[in-house]
């Protein structure tokens, strides 16, 4: 496989992890106003903020996975 193509892999794994984050985050924020808990409301925004610091390390997370890949399968041919 080529650069271009491992490139291409690597933003095609990034882009969904980000696109399941962005689902997880949406229902979250459809459940947000229907919860009066104070304590149980932080816990969803945190849950929204952890999701968010998860799609924006997406890239670099996909990378690493590709490389893994790349040098197992190498190792074992």
């Amino acid at each position: 496989m080529n650069d271009k193509e491992k490139d291409t892999e690597i933003k095609q794994v990034a882009q969904r992890f980000k696109v399941i984050c962005n689902e997880q985050i949406e229902e979250i924020e459809d459940r947000l106003p229907k919860v009066v808990d104070p304590l149980e409301r932080d816990s969803l925004l945190k849950r929204i903020d952890a999701l968010e610091q998860i799609a924006d390390e997406a890239n670099a997370r996909a990378e690493e996975m590709i490389n893994a890949y790349y040098k197992k399968k190498h190792n074992l041919d």
